[in-house]
């Protein structure tokens, strides 16, 4: 469990996966989902996420297909809506298997 203060520590928990698939981000540049659970309260709920990426405008994309995000200047200011971020690196989805039948 790792403790997110920042936009820089959650950069070092983002590990995109291909097998997610591929996101276009606003400048046309292919961003992949990390698969890392995050959890954080905003908004007065407790939201988790287990497919998630950082956008080119410094955005995390937490639920996308609703395209739901927090705006990670404002999380490094302190006037975001996010507040405890958690990144649970050592549970990760598991990698999808291949079958050779």
């Amino acid at each position: 469990m790792t403790i997110v203060n920042n936009s820089d520590e959650l950069k070092r928990v983002y590990w995109p996966d291909k097998p997610c698939g591929k996101i276009m981000n606003h400048s046309n540049v292919t961003a992949y989902a990390c698969r890392t659970l995050i959890e954080f309260d905003a908004w007065g709920k407790h939201w988790h996420s287990r497919k998630w990426f950082i956008n080119d405008d410094n955005e995390l994309i937490f639920n996308i297909e609703q395209n739901l995000f927090i705006n990670l200047g404002m999380f490094n200011d302190g006037t975001s809506a996010m507040h405890n971020l958690v990144a649970y690196d050592q549970l990760r989805d598991p990698e999808p298997q291949l079958s050779l039948f």
